[in-house]
């Protein structure tokens, strides 16, 4: 390695200009050794006759590459081109809006002294010309609003209407159909209310230790019935006058729990002529049955198209609309339907 003297140096030289030079020196050795080690191995390598081929293959990728270069560069000239041109109209637009809004500004700022400078009387004559010219502007666009709409032609809607005779509460039997979710299915409460009987005369005498039974029976197409009896304690005299105490078996409320949302057929499937919806009403004689449609928010249409065909077959119907989460149910005080 080469080593560098060490010049001699005033003490005005700023410190640790030796040891630069000392580094310097180094490198610039250690340069030079490898220059010689590189010369040696290429002096003794052996050489290889020149493939002029590979030299013109070399050459044309060489040309490719410059042509793809250039195109490259083009583009790029190209894209800062329309850089620079969407800067500037960037800037124009925002100079246009400044502007614009300086006007504002300044027409606000100007009506404002206007205004300050009047007399109360002379004020409340410019507050009364503005909104006069504000009930123009307004007037001339319903004006518009209207002729575009006169221009337009008129929708037809087709009213369907019938017969509304004064209701009647239902006294005599009931074909009850539920309508939820678009669909229709036909509720067997006559067949449920015969099996709760049944069971209600079996577990009343577990109301001697207990007051209150909750039990369900079913299912029964898709539907079972739930219900609650108390015991209660009465009073009743006799002809004597005394007063005998007994007790009472007494339904609390009952209600419906479908098996499934989804139960039953589509209005479009329930007016087909082989229907579930037909077969359920073959059973049920229009002179001594009424429908009730148990009916839920989101098939209120469906109702009125069903209450249409009831008609048409000579069906008294009643509805009984329900509000999402409350299920068919009913109580000793509850109401009868009233239908039309």
């Amino acid at each position: 390695m080469i080593q560098a003297r060490k010049s001699t140096s005033s003490t005005s030289e700023l410190p640790g200009q030796d040891s630069f030079l000392d580094v310097v020196a180094n490198i610039v050795g250690i340069l030079i050794i490898l220059v010689m080690v590189v010369g040696v191995r290429a002096a003794h390598s052996p050489r290889k006759p020149p493939d002029y081929d590979a030299a013109e293959e070399v050459q044309q990728d060489q040309l490719a590459d410059e042509r793809r270069a250039q195109s490259l560069l083009l583009d790029v000239r190209n894209l800062q081109q329309q850089s620079e041109l969407m800067a500037q109209e960037a800037l124009t637009n925002k100079m246009s809006r400044d502007q614009l809004q300086a006007m504002v500004a300044t027409a606000e700022a100007e009506l404002t002294n206007r205004r300050a400078q009047l007399d109360d009387q002379a004020r409340r004559d410019f507050d009364i010309q503005a909104s006069i010219s504000a009930s123009q502007a307004k007037l001339e666009q319903l004006t518009r609003q209207r002729l575009a709409i006169g221009s337009q032609a008129a929708e037809t809607v087709e009213v369907v209407s019938l017969p509304t005779p004064l209701s009647k509460n239902v006294e005599g039997d009931e074909g009850h159909f539920q309508l939820r979710g678009g669909r229709i299915t036909h509720v067997p409460l006559a067949r449920l209310i015969s099996r709760f009987k049944s069971a209600a005369r079996q577990k009343a005498w577990k109301l001697q230790n207990q007051r209150v039974i909750n039990d369900t029976v079913g299912p029964v197409d898709g539907f079972r019935l739930r219900y609650q009896l108390e015991l209660l304690s009465v009073s009743v005299p006799s002809q004597l006058g005394s007063v005998q105490n007994g007790s009472l078996v007494r339904l609390v409320r009952w209600e419906l729990l479908p098996d499934s949302s989804a139960l039953g057929e589509t209005i479009a499937q329930a007016l087909s002529a082989d229907s579930e919806f037909r077969r359920a009403l073959k059973s049920m004689d229009p002179e001594r049955v009424a429908i009730t449609l148990w009916t839920y928010p989101d098939s209120f249409a469906e109702f009125r198209k069903l209450k249409h065909e009831l008609y048409s077959l000579g069906y008294q119907t009643a509805g009984r609309p329900l509000p999402y989460g409350v299920r068919i149910g009913g109580s000793p005080g509850g109401t009868r339907s009233a239908a039309q």
